[in-house]
């Protein structure tokens, strides 16, 4: 089991983190989801710098980064409005699922949206990882 994982709220110039982390997790946990040619595409739209900043910037997003021994593990981001958060995503390393790490994430979003009183996360019905 490694170590518990330091959960940090990042700023927009290290949005580098959550692009390089999408580009490790997404191929192999949607590998059997997504054709390779779609992978580039989606992986292009949703993880660009340029959109997850306009993320944070525009649509209120705020983005967390997990770090085991000082090493970039998994993210999250979320958006408040009216009393409700909305997960718009989390990724955890492979290697370090089952850790507690994605709670970790969790509870620091619930942390600093202090005013929640519903919270959202939406996935795919058959990701089991997810869903856990």
């Amino acid at each position: 089991m490694p170590n518990p994982p330091k959960i940090r709220r990042i700023r927009t110039d290290e949005l580098f983190i959550v692009r390089d982390l999408a580009m490790l997790i997404w191929p192999r946990l949607y590998r059997n989801v997504v054709s390779p040619v779609q992978m580039d595409a989606i992986i292009s739209a949703l993880f660009d710098l340029d959109t997850l900043e306009a993320d944070m910037d525009e649509r209120g997003h705020v983005y967390w980064v997990a770090e085991v021994n000082g090493k970039p593990v998994g993210f999250l981001s979320a958006a408040a409005e009216d009393g409700h958060v909305s997960v718009h995503k989390i990724y955890v390393l492979e290697d370090y699922r089952g850790f507690g790490i994605g709670k970790a994430l969790m509870q620091a979003t619930l942390g600093h949206f202090d005013d929640t009183r519903t919270l959202s996360l939406i996935v795919p019905k058959d990701h089991d990882h997810g869903i856990g």
